[in-house]
């Protein structure tokens, strides 16, 4: 119900801006489309910040110059739609940098009523309504997120007694820790893992580490972050306590494909040169360069990679060549391989334990 308001009052304050006139929506049209100008403007724009903020400064100047270059011999000269633009910008700097983090994006405002003259109550009104809508949106992606389960998709215990759990991304919400939490307490008593990365595209490097502090010792040192603007690389360790039990020795797999991204790929990383887990599936996304979105003018912003992963065993990431799993095997696949393996495993653990507890009765 909630999006359904949401949804009818955007369609009315698009309703309430377009129904004016229709010379002055043409005018707005006519206002996003990109003339020489305004092209060079943000190439300008772009390769200043490039030069600025992104991680590497020498692969920045590299591709600051071949959009230079790219403008220069009229690469861009034909492109009037602000969309069509932002993608072969794209396109550019990830020929030159292959980050795959860095992306261009269009994001026109809606178009401004036409002249009035009660202009001064109309623009308040419409300010009120950008207000409203703004503040609408940002309800609707907490409310996203909560319907969503923070991007805990599906927990389950399978039969042989080994644990699923499908994670989507890696929440930033405080509240999400309390869903991680009752997750790791639903498979604590499982003897084998599967935790399965195939649609996760990243997320909050805090919950990646939440996540694997159940898997690791204490004090065990993940991952690294530097950022380049402060000159300052940030150590992600395991935390000291988790609420639950720790798992540091129960079978575990992860399960990845080529749409693993991000902060999916750490998680995978931390397991893969700890050799606490088997990589079961695709060589993943590669993207190992965190950073924000910066503003190029009114109309187009820019995800620019600010930092980038060092990992504390390799001294190295997976930017560019993603994560390499154990088992290599087709994503579609890769739960029924993992699975099998799980169970045998799981039987193994069950036994050692048994074993175990025989000698401490004796």
């Amino acid at each position: 119900m909630f999006s359904v308001k949401y949804h009818y009052l955007k369609i009315s304050a698009l309703m309430m801006l377009s129904i004016f006139s229709t010379a002055s929506f043409s005018q707005a049209i006519a206002m996003y489309q990109l003339d020489k100008k305004a092209r060079s403007e943000i190439v300008k724009v772009m390769t200043k910040k490039l030069n600025q903020l992104y991680v590497f400064p020498k692969t920045a100047k590299k591709t600051a110059a071949f959009l230079n270059q790219q403008l220069a011999v009229g690469a861009y000269a034909e492109i009037i739609d602000g969309k069509a633009f932002a993608d072969k910008l794209t396109k550019d700097v990830q020929s030159i940098n292959h980050d795959k983090h860095m992306r261009v994006r269009f994001t026109p405002p809606p178009p401004p009523p036409p002249p009035s003259e009660n202009m001064s109550s109309m623009n308040n009104a419409v300010t009120e309504l950008s207000h409203r809508q703004d503040k609408l949106e940002q309800l609707t992606r907490a409310r996203r997120n909560q319907e969503e389960n923070y991007g805990f998709y599906k927990v389950e215990r399978l039969e042989g007694n080994v644990g699923y759990l499908d994670l989507r991304y890696f929440s930033g919400n405080e509240k999400a820790k309390s869903t991680a939490i009752a997750a790791m307490q639903l498979l604590e008593n499982t003897d084998a893992l599967i935790l399965d990365m195939r649609k996760n595209t990243g997320g909050s490097p805090d919950m990646v580490r939440f996540i694997c502090s159940y898997f690791f010792a204490a004090n065990t040192h993940l991952n690294s972050l530097y950022w380049r603007e402060a000159d300052f690389t940030e150590e992600y360790w395991t935390l000291d306590n988790v609420v639950g039990k720790r798992r540091v020795d129960v079978p575990l797999y992860v399960l990845t494909s080529s749409g693993t991204f991000s902060g999916a790929e750490e998680l995978s990383y931390n397991f893969k040169t700890q050799q606490r887990a088997t990589l079961v599936g695709e060589v993943t996304g590669g993207g190992a360069n965190p950073g924000g979105e910066v503003q190029i003018n009114q109309l187009f912003a820019m995800f620019m990679p600010m930092g980038t992963a060092i990992n504390p065993i390799t001294k190295t990431n997976w930017e560019g060549v993603g994560v390499s799993p154990d088992i290599k095997i087709s994503a579609d696949k890769s739960f029924d391989k993992a699975y099998q393996l799980a169970k045998i495993s799981a039987d193994k653990f069950r036994l050692k334990a048994l074993e175990g507890k025989l000698v401490l009765d004796k």
